[in-house]
């Protein structure tokens, strides 16, 4: 009777481990979509925080979210920036925005077929407060990830000029 009823405990939990893994479990394109999300928290500026608390915030987050050699290119600088000079770049947003927060549209996710690395196209929006005004910037980006201890970090960022990358530019009369 015992060994019975260890048995039936054991096929009920192996069928609920492969339910688990059939239905529950998080996809790829979900768990790097969770990543852009901790990118967004991570820059996303409040009037009330302090210089050493929006720095350490920073920090934290592109630690997590970014490979410690990504290479990140933004074409208006000229040059590439490592991890640490991006969350330089990023502390000091709060400079030029009084509050801010970083949305995603577009977002087209590709994992490769053996899921260790992948690719993001998305248009990143910045909304906020610039010196007093209410002000939104819109980039698209190109985004490469590897999958690194289960957890999907960045290992290049691409900010593309206005008019690249499936953006329309402006009109000008």
């Amino acid at each position: 009777m015992r060994f019975r009823l260890a048995m039936v405990a054991l096929v009920t939990l192996g069928l609920g481990l492969i339910g688990w893994a059939l239905f529950l479990r998080e996809s790829d394109e979900e768990a790097i979509r969770r990543r852009l999300d901790s990118i967004s928290r991570a820059v996303q500026i409040v009037p009330e925080e302090g210089v050493v608390a929006r720095a350490l915030k920073v920090r934290g987050g592109f630690d997590a979210s970014f490979e410690k050699t990504a290479r990140v290119k933004i074409p208006e600088l000229g040059e590439q920036l490592d991890r640490d000079a991006l969350v330089g770049l990023a502390t000091q947003a709060s400079q030029r925005w009084t509050s801010g927060e970083l949305g995603w549209a577009d977002v087209a996710v590709t994992v490769a077929e053996d899921g260790a690395t992948g690719h993001v196209d998305a248009t990143a929006k910045l909304s906020g407060t610039q010196r007093g005004e209410p002000g939104d910037e819109e980039r698209r980006l190109a985004i490469d990830l590897r999958k690194h201890e289960g957890e999907w970090i960045v290992t290049s960022l691409e900010v593309k000029r206005p008019g690249e990358g499936g953006e329309e530019e402006a009109a000008t009369e």
